[in-house]
């Protein structure tokens, strides 16, 4: 186990039951989600290669544009302070989309201080 994830247990630990029950079903349905999410990607790498090559011929004949990191809709926290590790934030929730950690129609609201 990674010190930092020693670290996140360590203050989940801390936690009320109720706080450290529902962090640990987002956890779980993470993992099942991600083990789901590894299979169906799986078998559509034909798929993701088609979609790889169209995306980089639109490249290559100048039908793209740079991405702004200053954009708006580009909210990132860094949360580690030695590797590159952020999540991305939603306006009015607490916790990160799927580009994140968490999927998108899993929203909830949990406020821990």
């Amino acid at each position: 186990m990674t010190k930092f994830l020693e670290s996140a247990i360590a203050k989940l630990k801390a936690l009320p039951e109720n706080e450290q029950n529902v962090i640990a079903t987002i956890i779980m349905e993470e993992l099942e989600d991600e083990t789901k999410w590894n299979e169906a990607f799986s078998r559509s790498k034909d798929a993701l290669a088609k979609l790889t090559a169209e995306a980089m011929a639109e490249y290559h004949a100048g039908k793209t544009q740079e991405l702004d990191p200053s954009h708006p809709s580009l909210r990132f926290k860094k949360v580690h302070t030695e590797l590159p590790i952020y999540l991305k934030q939603q306006e009015g929730s607490h916790l990160p989309d799927r580009a994140g950690l968490f999927h998108s129609t899993r929203r909830r609201s949990l406020s821990i201080s």
